[in-house]
């Protein structure tokens, strides 16, 4: 019912994998709460794949490319509220350290009102070796 509902987002941001199968993002959103234009965001998620293959019981994340994911977490909205975030995820590797990332994912916000925000998002992953 906002106005803000039905204008485009657009965001930035950059993570890690701190652990396998977790990745911990922080960025910028704008516009997305009524408050304010712009809002910073940190998320936590944890990724699966839709199926394990002997490859991906290796516990190497790396080995996990190519595969679809399921992903889960928690996402912090310094100016909108806290979300539930879920959705797929898909890397389609490009060099041996290199992959482009899709993702469509559900940010749904427990703020006054509660609402879903369906994103696609596209990403640049570059692997650092050990």
């Amino acid at each position: 019912t906002s106005s803000i509902a039905t204008k485009p987002t657009i965001g930035c941001g950059v993570g890690s994998n701190p652990l396998i199968f977790i990745y911990t993002e922080v960025g910028i959103i704008a516009p997305q709460a009524n408050r304010s234009f712009l809002s910073g965001y940190i998320s936590n998620d944890l990724i699966l794949p839709f199926q394990f293959s002997k490859k991906s019981q290796e516990n190497e994340y790396s080995k996990l490319k190519g595969l679809p994911l399921w992903l889960v977490g928690y996402t912090r909205m310094f100016e909108t509220g806290q979300a539930l975030d879920y959705g797929v995820e898909f890397e389609m590797p490009v060099k041996d350290d290199k992959s482009l990332q899709f993702e469509l994912r559900d940010y749904m916000t427990f703020a006054n009102p509660t609402q879903h925000n369906i994103v696609l998002r596209i990403g640049w992953v570059i692997s650092v070796p050990d």
